[in-house]
């Protein structure tokens, strides 16, 4: 995709890319195992995320800091992230798809890559704002009279 006129002849239909051809079993299997690498990473990745988290609100109580608030800070940031982040890059994967179809092998690192970046930036995006909005709703929620409803 280095190439404006490639780009534009892909977009037409013209047959001037190539094609990733599998022409057997073991090629295929190679494509399997690359997916469920990918799938894996991704897991883990959320489960390290979580196990931070859980870490520091964990700190805080140990501390004797409100870990409640960071409780309901983090899960916040990490379900709005997470949300965030597997639909940007799961979009911007499943858009690039047949594209990545098309191209060399390199094609896929690049639309592979171009997902988890621009999925990476949503979720700490989103995370952040899930804090922020977590910990103002939380304040705001403690200074609530409550006995008077």
């Amino acid at each position: 995709m280095t190439s404006a006129e490639r780009a534009i002849g892909m977009a037409k239909g013209v047959k001037t890319y190539q094609p990733l051809n599998i022409t057997n079993g073991a090629q295929f299997g190679k494509v399997l195992t690359f997916a469920k690498a990918a799938n894996y990473v991704g897991k883990s990745a959320l489960i390290l995320d979580a196990g931070f988290r859980v870490q520091g609100v964990s700190a805080d109580k140990a501390a004797g800091r409100d870990w409640q608030r960071r409780a309901v800070m983090e899960t916040t940031g990490f379900g709005l992230g997470a949300a965030a982040g597997t639909f940007v890059g799961g979009g911007i994967i499943a858009s690039s798809l047949g594209v990545a179809l098309m191209a060399t092998p390199v094609g896929w690192v690049l639309v592979i890559g171009a997902g988890i970046t621009a999925g990476y930036f949503a979720a700490k995006g989103a995370d952040w704002g899930g804090k922020k909005a977590a910990g103002y709703a939380y304040d705001t929620s403690k200074s609530i009279s409550w006995t008077s409803f």
